[in-house]
């Protein structure tokens, strides 16, 4: 028997809740309809009827489709959910058009879907209101996410951001150590604050100063702290590198004091020896480090300190060297197979 669909109602749920974030808005579309015959007596009954959605009122893209196998329909009236099927993954940032099959029938016209009076409040989050009116937040381009007003900052943590990105703890624990992203004295750079608000360091491109990296600690941000220019120099306490390192204050090595027998490692810099009994020191092996250096000096009299390398390596083609006597010592330094004399005082 022909039938034709007398819609009642086809709503579209728009309604943005506080309490949801967009991952978490349900993507379905509840829909009430009344099937009737020919002569417009209602039906009853199980159907199976296939909903479409549509680009255009006729014709057009078709952009889902789902079937319902058995809508229970009573006295004409049915009621589906849209997308509890197939999940209608559209953004609905255009209009839209339902199309409706009853078994084999499909529905004279196309219904257009519409919104809601609450479905205005999708036009902005309740958190963006708080924020500011609509015509300001932010925009996505697709490729990006930006600022819609370029001129406007943004605060995590704080409700008076003064730079275009400024991050904030909430002063309760430790985690008020926050960077602050902005312009240094129209450098661009970070500062990392402590949990009482005071400045630490400072982390920024010196464009001022020739368009260096600056690291720089609380009080020093025209001085002191770590260098990098573009040619790769790495300068500390200075400004200005003309090596590739330059250090214009104190420096400490690591210095240790050994007895007995001993092997040298990465750690060590400095090594003296001080026993009561002679001292073995072993080199490692020179392959993979070459450049490193090691001064051994032997601090008391009365005993020898015997230096060996490993396995075959020389030193200035010598198996083993040996101090004899107090305060002699001699520096080494591997060029990547074997161990030559750099300095000494036999």
């Amino acid at each position: 028997m022909p039938r034709f669909i007398s819609i009642l109602s086809g709503v579209f749920i728009l309604v943005l809740l506080s309490s949801l974030s967009l991952a978490g808005i349900p993507k379905l579309i509840n829909y009430q309809g009344m099937l009737t015959d020919n002569s417009g007596n209602p039906l009853d009954g199980s159907y199976s009827i296939i909903f479409k959605i549509y680009n255009a009122e006729s014709s057009g893209t078709k952009k889902w489709e789902e079937t319902q196998s058995s809508v229970s329909v009573a006295n004409g009236l049915f009621n589906v959910i849209l997308g509890s099927v197939t999940p209608i993954n559209l953004d609905f940032s255009e209009d839209y058009w339902l199309d409706i099959t009853v078994d084999g029938e499909t529905m004279p016209t196309r219904l257009k879907f519409t919104s809601i009076g609450y479905a205005y409040r999708a036009m902005v989050a309740d958190s963006s209101a708080k924020a500011g009116p609509i015509g300001g937040g932010w925009t996505d381009d697709g490729s990006s996410v930006r600022l819609t007003t370029s001129s406007d900052n943004v605060g995590i943590g704080t409700a008076s951001p003064d730079a275009p990105l400024v991050i904030s703890g909430d002063g309760s624990s430790w985690n008020r150590g926050f960077l602050f992203i902005k312009n240094i004295n129209n450098d661009a750079g970070i500062r990392f604050y402590d949990k009482a608000d005071s400045v630490k360091y400072h982390i920024f491109n010196n464009n001022g100063a020739g368009d260096k990296l600056r690291i720089t600690p609380q009080g020093s941000y025209t001085s002191g702290g770590i260098t990098i220019d573009q040619s790769g120099n790495v300068g500390i306490a200075t400004t200005s590198p003309h090596s590739q390192l330059q250090d214009n204050g104190s420096f400490a090595v690591a210095y240790r004091v050994v007895s007995g027998s001993y092997t040298a490692t990465a750690s060590d810099c400095i090594i003296t020896t001080n026993s009561g009994s002679d001292v073995y020191v072993t080199l490692p092996s020179a392959v993979g480090i070459a450049g490193r250096v090691y001064t051994i000096k032997q601090v008391v009299g009365g005993i020898d300190t015997y230096i060996y390398t490993y396995g075959s390596q020389k030193i200035d083609n010598l198996s083993s060297y040996t101090l004899i006597g107090p305060y002699q010592w001699v520096t080494v330094v591997s060029d990547g197979a074997n161990w030559y004399i750099i300095g000494e005082n036999p």
